[in-house]
């Protein structure tokens, strides 16, 4: 895919985004690394070492507006405060444009509400569900019944959505007594869930679980039954919650955090790697890590939060 320095201009001046521009209108085909040899391509420099992009030609480069620049490379530059968030922003103009289609290979329950321009992948079930419109779901996906699933969701292969989870007691004789679970998935507009990630259902049809509104699922994630997953939040791979866990807004897990059941994480939480959470906390904004997990004290860590995007300033 070509793209054109013009294209990306007006793309930007579309979204009311501050940039400037030096160098010519020259045609890019693809996303980049900074990197040795990198030509014809698009990619972005947050630092001020004019060495480290000096073996880049022919490329549109997004970058601080201080950063002294080599003429001789027949680059072109767009200068920003927040050149990743550009760059971001720009990547959506090389995507791929897909067919919407249900494959023929897929199995869709006669009842099931499929909404305009829904893609169904090869080899996935669809049971008797909402689907919304501009919905992706690739191949090999099961959706169960009662799953109900909003505008521009992205599921990723091999996903579950609405699985039964792991209800028991005990009774007189030592035999596990499991619960019938009755409740569903409720999957907000705007979601993306990687792949391999089970959502189980709610216990009960008055507690489902909920993924909210432009939250991001890593891949490998599993939710139990009746959790509710705040709004805009982030899920790095291989979380794994507990039955009945609740996340408020903007939160972020990295990999491999879990939570046991009934725990409550608040609004604006960022949770370390690994941590363990079995405690409720309730003042909004900290940062935990460790097992268990602890709120960790920022005004004396030295430390960088890595993988944690920083807030927009």
């Amino acid at each position: 895919m070509v793209i054109k320095l013009e294209t990306i201009i007006d793309f930007l001046n579309s979204k009311n985004l501050e940039f400037n521009v030096h160098g010519d209108d020259i045609q890019v085909n693809k996303l980049s690394a900074i990197g040795p040899e990198v030509k014809e391509t698009l990619c972005y420099y947050e630092g001020n070492k004019p060495d480290s992009i000096e073996r880049i030609e022919k490329s549109i480069i997004i970058c601080k507006p201080d950063l002294k620049i080599n003429e001789k490379l027949k680059n072109a530059y767009i200068f920003t405060k927040h050149p990743q968030l550009l760059f971001y922003y720009i990547s959506s103009l090389f995507e791929n444009k897909r067919d919407y289609e249900i494959h023929p290979h897929s199995i869709v329950h006669e009842s099931a509400i499929i909404g305009k321009n829904a893609s169904i992948g090869p080899f996935s079930l669809i049971e008797d569900c909402l689907i919304g419109e501009n919905v992706l779901i690739e191949s090999g996906v099961k959706i169960h019944k009662g799953t109900k699933i909003g505008d521009n969701i992205h599921i990723q292969s091999n996903s579950v959505i609405g699985a039964t989870g792991v209800m028991w007691a005990w009774d007189e004789k030592g035999n596990k007594i499991r619960c019938l679970q009755t409740g569903n998935v409720i999957i907000e507009d705007d979601v993306f869930i990687g792949s391999n990630v089970t959502i189980v259902k709610g216990a009960f049809e008055n507690t489902p679980t909920i993924i909210g509104r432009k939250s991001l699922i890593g891949h490998g994630t599993l939710i139990g039954h009746s959790c509710i997953i705040g709004e805009n939040n982030h899920l790095a791979s291989n979380v794994s919650l507990a039955g009945s866990v609740q996340s408020g807004k903007n939160c972020f897990l990295g990999s491999a955090t879990s939570a046991r059941p009934h725990i409550k994480i608040p609004d604006n939480t960022t949770i370390g790697i690994g941590a363990v959470v079995v405690k409720n906390f309730k003042e909004t904004g900290i940062t935990l890590f460790g097992n268990p997990a602890e709120k960790l004290n920022l005004k004396t860590y030295s430390g960088k939060l890595s993988g944690v995007p920083a807030r927009y300033s």
